[in-house]
């Protein structure tokens, strides 16, 4: 165990440890402090400073030159490990068992000299990040607030700092926060974003010294300070600096325990022209909360203010009880409503929010919305054709992922595709569509091709796979349970891009369904993706040689990942990486290492 000793001029040795009383000395930074007593609480051995507590309650780390102890000299004590007595000027063992290493302050002097050589010495991302990093007689302020115990001062990497490095709250944590502030209020041009996410520090101080700076700022664009705690003096501050900026376009501020608090953050939004992008994931709004935003969206249109282009409400639990609101009020053009709770009775207010004019909806992770909710969401379209037609809707993007549709929902979105629908790009991930579904969709495009389609773990095997083959350009087939039988069929479609990762009967099949391979057909294919299909080394060079011997074998393709498939990293997997980029022109990029 290592035991810190001071040596004032005093007979004997004074023990230096939590709850020793002490006087700043010598401070030149923060020469306030000198003459000021307080007590020891912990040693950072990373700084190599003692945290301490001054009398007026305030806690800074100081270096062990600029504090002089106050304690009484220890007395001789026991040897815990002989049993014998100590010798009068011996030092005072702190624990149980474990020899001690005394090091004064002449020996931490040293030890801070060669951490400050060492950290010089380090790589340049390591030296970029502690540039900032206080002089050695600098007064540093500790943790405020929650979490600021006892034990405060320990290593970094140690589990008690784990949720103060989160916050930004460690040593220098503060430092972007006034660098930016400094570029703030100097109008910097070259500053258009301030990104302050943890671990850097965004505490109240910081709230409304930023704030402060941007109502005069007229070049940054965004604000992102996302997960981290905000009192409602901050979230007030934030709502003033909305009013009054006419450059802020972006916003993503506060944590899951926002709540209700964001009521007056929104109270700001209803006075802002600017903002464009609103990111509320995840911030466990209330449905007052979210009520309270319809009514911002609303005023701001009243105002003349443009639609929110984005908009993510993803994770808020509580929206299904406030979106008759917000179905009321202007739609964003894009709207990410991701896990939150929705079920078959929303499918009809998502059907009307749609038909207002947004362009991109998100739905992934909303299990409960079924089939039973996309027959709900359609139904509202066609309700509306002899007033609405299906083809003045402006959707054209709509992520299902995980939403359980099965094969009724997938046929309700196709025959709103048959219908006039413009649907560009539709993911239906993790749905539970058969061999059934896929058949509807094939009927209901009636040779129309969407831009992307996403069938990505839905096990629909060969036969599913060849039919929707025909109903887009960009498809993604990953984890359908597909064989090599069905690919010179796929061929033969006008693809732009295919994924088929985590298929791993192409592997033992690979030499068979290579050869198999026409150049007359993939003429258009650009993006190619047989990621951990267990090709392994055979495979790998099966395919790379393939295309080698075969230049007019999709001529198109620009990228090819074959990783995840167990392949050896040597110089002849290199160097046949290397002749297949350079018979292509340079235009092939292959990504094949397994790291």
């Amino acid at each position: 165990m290592v035991k810190l000793l001071a040596q004032p001029k005093l007979k004997g040795v004074v023990q230096m440890g939590p709850g020793v009383r002490v006087q700043v000395q010598g401070l030149q930074n923060n020469q306030e402090l000198n003459g000021q007593t307080g007590h020891l609480l912990q040693f950072d051995p990373a700084k190599l400073r003692w945290g301490v507590e001054l009398e007026g309650g305030k806690q800074v780390l100081l270096k062990m030159g600029n504090l002089i102890p106050l304690g009484d000299v220890a007395p001789a004590t026991t040897d815990e490990l002989t049993g014998q007595p100590k010798p009068a000027d011996a030092p005072v063992a702190c624990d149980s068992a474990v020899p001690e290493t005394v090091i004064t302050p002449a020996d931490v002097d040293k030890m801070v000299a060669e951490f400050a050589v060492d950290r010089s010495a380090g790589s340049g991302s390591r030296a970029a990040c502690e540039k900032d990093c206080p002089p050695e007689d600098a007064a540093v302020p500790a943790l405020d607030g929650e979490g600021a115990d006892d034990n405060w001062p320990v290593l970094p990497t140690s589990a008690e700092t784990q949720e103060k490095i989160r916050s930004g709250c460690w040593w220098d944590g503060g430092s972007a926060a006034k660098r930016f502030t400094e570029q703030l209020r100097a109008n910097d041009p070259s500053l258009v974003s301030v990104v302050l996410v943890p671990p850097k520090r965004f505490n109240d101080e910081d709230a409304i010294e930023i704030c402060d700076a941007l109502e005069g700022n007229e070049f940054c664009r965004e604000l992102v300070a996302s997960g981290h705690s905000l009192s409602s003096a901050s979230c007030e501050r934030i709502a003033a600096a909305l009013r009054s900026s006419k450059s802020l376009e972006v916003l993503s501020v506060g944590d899951s325990q926002l709540g209700a608090l964001g009521s007056l953050i929104f109270d700001g939004l209803g006075g802002n022209l600017s903002l464009t992008s609103l990111d509320l994931e995840q911030k466990g709004l209330t449905a007052g909360a979210l009520c309270a935003l319809a009514e911002a969206l609303a005023s701001r249109h009243r105002l003349g203010a443009p639609a929110l282009k984005s908009l993510s409400l993803s994770r808020n639990k509580c929206l299904g009880e406030a979106l008759s609101q917000l179905v009321a009020a202007p739609p964003p053009a894009q709207l990410k409503l991701c896990d939150c709770a929705l079920g078959a009775s929303h499918g009809k207010l998502l059907g009307e929010w749609v038909a207002r004019g947004v362009e991109d909806l998100d739905l992934r992770d909303n299990s409960g919305l079924g089939g039973d909710g996309l027959e709900q969401m359609t139904g509202v379209w066609k309700d509306k054709k002899s007033l609405l037609p299906l083809s003045s809707l402006s959707l054209r993007v709509l992520r299902l992922d995980g939403c359980a549709v099965g094969d009724d929902g997938l046929e309700a979105v196709a025959e709103a595709c048959g219908g006039g629908l413009p649907l560009e790009e539709l993911f239906v991930e993790r749905c539970e569509i058969t061999l059934s579904g896929c058949q509807l969709l094939v009927d209901s495009l009636r040779g129309r091709r969407l831009q992307t389609l996403s069938a990505r773990a839905n096990v629909i095997g060969d036969e599913g796979c060849t039919l929707l083959g025909h109903c887009a350009e960009k498809l993604d087939l990953s984890s359908t349970s597909l064989s090599g039988q069905v690919l010179p069929t796929l061929g033969e479609q006008p693809l732009v891009a295919l994924e088929l990762f985590s298929n791993p009967s192409l592997g033992p099949s690979v030499g068979n369904w290579c050869s198999s391979l026409k150049p007359s057909h993939w003429q258009r294919l650009d993006y190619f993706d047989l990621s951990g299909c267990c090709l392994k080394d055979e495979g790998f060079t099966c395919v790379c040689n393939t295309l080698l011997e075969q230049p007019d074998l999709m001529p198109s393709l620009t990228f090819l990942c074959m990783g995840a498939n167990d392949v050896k990293d040597d110089d002849a997997a290199c160097e046949l990486v290397e002749r297949l980029g350079a018979s292509r022109a340079g235009r092939l990029r292959v990504v094949w290492q397994n790291t």
